[in-house]
């Protein structure tokens, strides 16, 4: 009678120690499912911070890529308003020589009739070369006049080639600061890319991974719960057994 008791008490600790076990296996499965769930949820949500960030390289590259455009035809503007600046300035020196040697001319003019006027007593000759005085001096007051106009046009020519030269360059600074942004952006840009593709093929795997996993604890609850409950309704029985044996021996 006592092996019996005690085979009767150790059957007890063992259907405990199961009856823990099962209730310890309650709910695994969704435990694990939860876990793979956050972890899922985390890596989706660095997939969408490594999107957003070449989102806004995209647009930081094509405003740049904008701007050197802009740039670009600024300058081409600026020299094609230069070229034509100095394609111009050949003639207008070349007038304005013809203008300083028909300024001479009559001013030779000029003296020779006033020479002449000097030395005249007839009242008509002296009238006659005073109207070709007059006509010399006006003639003469014109060409001054056109002169002073072309000296300026030179002059302002030469000041706004400089200043398109001027702006040219700082345009052209400008232009290859945005282009060595824009490669730099670049760069950074397709090695985004390339982490995001590595990123994305390896949280496939790690989301297929979980889906095994997931599936896998379930198949284990189910089945470990079935093992359980049938093992201790064996013990039970056992401990029955053992209860009627006693019951009769007494």
């Amino acid at each position: 009678m006592a092996n019996a008791d005690v085979s009767s008490d150790a059957l007890s600790k063992i259907k405990s120690s199961l009856q823990a076990f099962q209730n310890s296996n309650d709910g695994f499965s969704d435990r694990i499912s939860s876990y793979a769930s956050d972890s899922i949820s985390s890596c989706d949500e660095t997939l969408k911070n490594v999107a957003s960030q070449i989102n806004q390289l995209e647009s930081e590259v094509n405003e740049l890529n904008s701007k050197i455009q802009q740039l670009e035809e600024q300058i081409t503007s600026k020299n094609n308003e230069k070229r034509n600046l100095q394609n111009s300035l050949p003639m207008l020196e070349r007038n304005l020589q013809s203008t300083e040697q028909q300024i001479f001319a009559l001013n030779e003019q000029l003296m020779a009739l006033q020479a002449q006027l000097s030395q005249t007593e007839d009242e008509d000759q002296k009238a006659q070369i005073l109207a070709q005085i007059a006509s010399v001096t006006s003639q003469l007051r014109s060409a001054e006049q056109q002169r002073d106009e072309l000296r300026y046009k030179i002059e302002e020519s030469k000041k706004k080639i400089s200043e398109l030269e001027s702006e040219i360059s700082g345009l052209r600074n400008d232009k290859m600061r945005c282009e060595t942004e824009r490669d730099e952006k670049t760069s950074k840009l397709n090695r985004m890319r390339s982490k995001y593709e590595r990123l994305k093929s390896t949280f496939n795997s790690v989301k297929s991974e979980f889906q095994t996993l997931t599936a896998a604890s379930k198949s284990f609850e189910t089945s470990a719960t079935e093992t359980t409950t049938r093992s201790i309704g064996n013990i039970d029985r056992c401990i029955a057994y053992i209860d009627e044996y006693l019951g009769v021996n007494l």
